[in-house]
């Protein structure tokens, strides 16, 4: 039996017999993704709504079309729209850990990061309020940025609200252009955005840590960007560590407000803070060594 093969079809010669099998029509079949026949994008519904906790991510039928986005498919996006239903919880909860290409949320509306669990991004594009909800000892709750991506934070609520044992993390860039807050819960463990200097950051917006007790970490690389604001306010600590360099432009902000920043580099080298500004209203405090600072 002779095989040819190409990108669609593969051809079995068997005799004088010739079979000819569709990759493409198979994989449609089955529910495979296909780049050919382009992205999939879901679309929240809460077609459940009446029913107690029925507002989970992992519930197929509060999606059109139906399935579990981030689960059933790794290339797809997500579109959460405004849904108004009087007295009622109208949100997704992300119940499941997911891989997507973009999430929309709609400016009235979220998405609640269950402890636990993490969602990676691979495309360009997250925009609207999502919340890392802190549960206990329930675990890490994660977002990843695989891709170039940039946040936008035009929603009427908070952006990216991270709480306790909360990260943003990956291997990709994360373009900033709205707000980024960590508040305490309850004190520890800590926030933390950029695990082992692998996230670049280009912050045109705001990225705080604010509150009593309310630590978050900041591990930079040599490529990150500020033409915003990073600040510790109300009680809040905001450590930015690691061996890297942050480049600011004239309009671009380090501010410890009434609180802390410490800028500290790690014991293999240091930490480089190159133009913009370093304030500390309010009786605040810029503390910490290992930092190289150039006009």
């Amino acid at each position: 039996m002779e095989t040819l093969r190409n990108r669609n079809v593969t051809v079995w010669r068997a005799g004088s017999a010739t079979c000819f099998f569709s990759i493409v029509a198979f994989m449609a079949i089955c529910g495979m993704e296909t780049a050919a026949f382009g992205q999939t994008t879901y679309t929240w519904t809460d077609a459940d709504w009446q029913t107690a906790g029925a507002q989970l991510w992992s519930d197929a039928s509060n999606w059109n079309p139906n399935g579990v986005p981030g689960q059933i498919c790794t290339s797809c996006s997500v579109s959460v729209p405004n849904v108004s239903i009087t007295g009622q919880t109208t949100f997704p909860i992300q119940d499941v850990s997911l891989t997507l290409q973009n999430l929309t949320i709609g400016n009235q509306q979220k998405v609640a990061i269950q402890s636990g669990n993490s969602l990676t991004l691979t495309g360009n594009t997250l925009h609207g309020y999502v919340q890392m909800v802190y549960g206990g000892g329930l675990g890490l709750t994660a977002i990843n940025i695989n891709g170039g991506l940039t946040f936008t934070g035009t929603n009427s609520l908070e952006g990216i609200a991270m709480e306790n044992n909360s990260q943003i993390n990956g291997n990709g860039t994360l373009t900033n252009n709205g707000t980024i807050s960590y508040g305490s819960v309850a004190g520890s463990p800590a926030g933390l955005i950029g695990a082992n200097e692998a996230l670049t950051l280009i912050n045109n917006g705001l990225i705080s840590s604010g509150g009593s007790a309310s630590d978050l970490n900041l591990c930079v690389n040599l490529n990150w960007q500020n033409a915003g604001t990073l600040q510790a306010t109300s009680g809040g600590t905001l450590n930015i560590t690691c061996v890297g360099k942050i480049t600011q432009s004239s309009s671009g902000q380090i501010s410890a407000s009434g609180s802390t920043v410490v800028l500290e580099g790690s014991g293999v080298g240091h930490l480089t803070i190159s133009g913009g500004t370093l304030t500390s209203p309010n009786g605040g405090h810029l503390d910490g060594c290992d930092v190289i600072s150039t006009a």
